[in-house]
């Protein structure tokens, strides 16, 4: 029986390499690579609209199975997404007599447990540590999850990890089960899970490994197996419930202010994403979202993101020149940052003008 091939192209577009099929050595390969490369988890896959990316929190999470108690399990991964959704990722290869109900139960047994005896700050002290250990700080870790330009500042980074202890506690979750091949029994139990959790979203990802041992290349192919549209609608209905961004602005200062930039993107056609401790501010381009501001009620401030932009030339140059009236220079790599205070009108000029470039933009690439 032929094995599934892949062809990559080489220095030379003429010469192709065939890439061959292959099993894992062994379980703790594949977990290695998602620790050094978490973008093996396909988020783009897992949410189209607004790609997963993830934190991780720990390797081989200890589990413990009453109050107070020491840990009795150990969760292979232990991750959080962008709006402080605990994932929790179980790995286990083809060869595994246990890939298949097995799996399943002990899975349930870390989510039930965890989400019932992991106090909070727990998954903090954890993250923490597992910065620590990376040599990188936890404030620059998330910085880089948020898409914030920055490291984290401390208030900003409370209420991330409020708001991860909060959903761990309604039991908001995403369980990840991750094999080279994912078999047609635990398929379907991942789609009836999917399709019946309205909280929890459970999903598989088959992470293929392809080889060429003569040329030493390997490669990953990622895949999702799991998201039926009956279970992404009802996913579609939990995130309307916990993602409001009128009740994400209450109490915090320069309320009328954010309360006009989102009227104001409305009104243009600009889509509004709730995040954690921000909202970001999206226009349509080629058929997708692409964000570029992000409103952050607890700075106040308004950040305008050209990352997404640098594709487009054009289109970045065009919105740095909308804004270069105000002075503003970028305060990191893709970050030009306005205070908000009760400057609106300045605001909304500076809006104005941005949304106007990407409009005529979007209207002229179609």
């Amino acid at each position: 029986m032929h094995k599934p091939r892949i062809f990559l192209i080489g220095d030379e577009a003429s010469r192709l390499f065939p890439m061959e099929e292959c099993a894992y050595d062994a379980e703790h390969v594949l977990q290695a690579h998602l620790v050094t490369t978490p973008e093996l988890l396909p988020g783009d896959q897992i949410d189209q609209d607004n790609p997963r990316r993830w934190l991780l929190v720990k390797r081989e999470a200890g589990v413990p199975c009453e109050p107070d108690g020491g840990d009795f399990w150990s969760l292979d991964h232990l991750f959080v997404d962008q709006d402080g959704v605990p994932t929790l990722v179980e790995c286990k290869r083809s060869g595994d007599p246990r890939l298949r109900r097995d799996v399943v139960a002990q899975m349930l047994d870390y989510a039930a447990n965890g989400m019932e005896y992991w106090p909070r700050g727990k998954m903090r002290a954890l993250a923490e540590e597992t910065a620590a250990a990376a040599g990188r700080s936890l404030a620059d870790a998330l910085g880089e999850l948020l898409q914030a330009g920055e490291a984290l500042p401390g208030d900003e980074q409370d209420a991330f990890w409020e708001t991860v202890d909060d959903n761990l506690a309604k039991g908001v979750l995403r369980l990840l089960f991750v094999s080279d091949t994912i078999p047609r029994e635990l398929r379907r139990i991942i789609e009836f899970l999917n399709a019946k959790m309205a909280d929890v979203e459970v999903l598989g990802v088959e992470l293929k490994q392809f080889v060429n041992a003569g040329q030493n290349l390997k490669a990953f192919v990622p895949r999702v197996i799991g998201q039926t549209e009956r279970a992404q609608a009802n996913k579609a209905t939990v995130k309307k419930k916990y993602a409001n961004i009128e009740a994400q602005l209450s109490g915090f200062p320069c309320k009328e202010v954010f309360e006009k930039i989102v009227g104001l993107a409305r009104q243009n056609g600009h889509a509004t994403e709730p995040g954690v401790t921000n909202f970001s501010l999206r226009f349509s381009l080629h058929g997708k979202q692409i964000s570029y501001a992000f409103c952050k009620p607890a700075g106040p401030s308004l950040q305008f993101y050209t990352e997404y932009l640098s594709p487009y030339p054009k289109l970045k140059s065009g919105v740095e020149e909308a804004l270069s009236h105000l002075g503003h220079a970028y305060n990191g790599k893709y970050t030009i940052t306005i205070a908000v205070s009760d400057n609106a009108d300045a605001i909304l000029d500076a809006l104005t003008r941005v949304m106007a470039v990407l409009d005529a933009y979007a209207a002229t690439s179609q």
